[in-house]
């Protein structure tokens, strides 16, 4: 199946290395970071964790939240001043959450009127993904699994580092992506949008969402 084909499938729909997380708790205009653990592994603002039937999330809401919406291609479920930590068993729904070929992306969004918003994304990746890489995000480097988040300020750059060349896919409101061989560079925008990598030696895909954020004005 082509590139573009299976990019397209990707966007449209709402490994086996250890999991990756990409910030370190930071504010921004509007809203800040959400701290949370899956199956016991904290992460901050974003995650790309390898898919299982049944894993635990523990959202670090907050003392005055009002309400957590968790939203992915299923549904939106969402409780009214929940208790912090919030506990979320995530069960991917079959053919729907855990469908290889139409990957889901979870947002969770906290809201209260004491503080800034709280919000976080996370990549349940299974099989379709498995092409790993080296992220530098927010000037961390990381080895990631099949997929891969990267949330940072806008104009930052963003560098990937595959162990073979490879070709890339993107959306076209996606900033630009310059890859050389197996490097691959951009800055970040002011959008969420993804690109979708393929080896050109094994023929594996890796998956790679980004997200913007202005900074904190003093």
């Amino acid at each position: 199946m082509k590139i573009w084909i299976l990019f397209s499938i990707f966007m449209t729909a709402c490994g086996t290395a250890a999991p990756m997380f990409a910030e370190n708790p930071t504010a921004f205009k509007n809203e800040a970071t959400l701290q949370f653990s899956v199956d016991g592994v904290n992460f901050v603002g974003v995650a790309a964790i390898p898919r299982k039937k049944s894993q635990t999330l523990k959202i670090n809401v907050g003392k005055s939240a009002e309400r957590i919406v968790i939203n992915t291609c299923a549904g939106n479920p969402t409780t009214i001043s929940p208790a912090n930590p919030f506990v979320f068993v995530y069960e991917p729904i079959h053919f729907i959450e855990d469908n290889s070929e139409k990957p889901c992306i979870m947002k969770i969004g906290v809201a209260s009127t004491s503080s800034l918003a709280l919000f976080g994304m996370i990549d349940f990746y299974g099989e379709e993904v498995s092409m790993p890489a080296w992220i530098t995000c927010n000037r961390i480097s990381l080895r990631a699994g099949g997929a891969s988040i990267c949330q940072v300020v806008t104009k930052a750059t963003t560098r990937l580092v595959f162990d073979e060349p490879v070709l890339v896919e993107a959306l076209d409101d996606c900033n630009k992506i310059d890859c050389k061989d197996a490097i691959c560079t951009y800055e970040m925008g002011k959008k969420e949008c993804g690109y979708l990598f393929r080896g050109l030696k094994s023929g594996n895909y890796h998956r790679h969402t980004v997200r913007g954020l202005a900074p904190l004005e003093n």
